[in-house]
């Protein structure tokens, strides 16, 4: 009787979204072209999702197998964001909740930032220290040292050759994921 929400967003968007992270945290030095080809040759850890998590397809065919396509709602993440309001609404309505929809809905999280410099960046980095400020330090204090080794920055644009890049990568994927969907998605010209 489980009820599953897909929220998918454009995976060119999504990888190059997951590069940033990378990026922001210190741990990514490579143009974006070539940690996807990297990512392409990993095992599924994290370096390998970059590319790896953006390929819905094989996904969703094994959620059809094991589920009633009536206990799955799938979300397109650019659409749901127009509106967040209606698109919370239809979460409460497939999950049979009747409450209102939150407040909150319109809060951004998760600025783009980098590291301040190499100091911090080695120290973002460290699993060792990650773990510790993760489960000794509380949620605001971690915030604030988190903010203190880094700096809020405009977030960097996907390139016309990275978007074409990505777009060959992921066009097959996407035109199996329209059939499987039974519509159109707008993430490819």
């Amino acid at each position: 009787n489980a009820k599953i929400i897909f929220i998918l967003r454009n995976p060119i968007e999504r990888s190059f979204s997951h590069y940033l992270n990378g990026i922001g945290l210190g741990y990514e030095t490579n143009s974006f072209i070539d940690s996807m080809n990297l990512a392409l040759n990993q095992k599924n850890d994290y370096s390998g999702r970059i590319a790896m998590a953006s390929f819905y397809s094989s996904g969703i065919e094994k959620y059809f197998k094991y589920f009633k396509k009536n206990k799955l709602k799938f979300f397109i993440f650019e659409e749901f964001f127009k509106n967040t309001e209606n698109g919370i609404q239809e979460i409460l309505n497939f999950l049979e909740i009747s409450e209102n929809v939150p407040k909150m809905v319109n809060t951004i999280h998760n600025e783009f930032t980098l590291p301040r410099g190499k100091f911090s960046s080695k120290l973002i980095t460290n699993e060792k220290l990650r773990s510790f400020v993760k489960h000794y330090l509380p949620r605001n204090q971690a915030k604030n040292l988190r903010m203190l080794m880094t700096s809020k920055t405009k977030k960097p644009k996907i390139s016309k050759e990275e978007k074409q890049f990505a777009q060959k990568l992921f066009f097959d994927d996407i035109k199996k994921t329209e059939k499987l969907l039974n519509r159109k998605l707008s993430w490819i010209n």
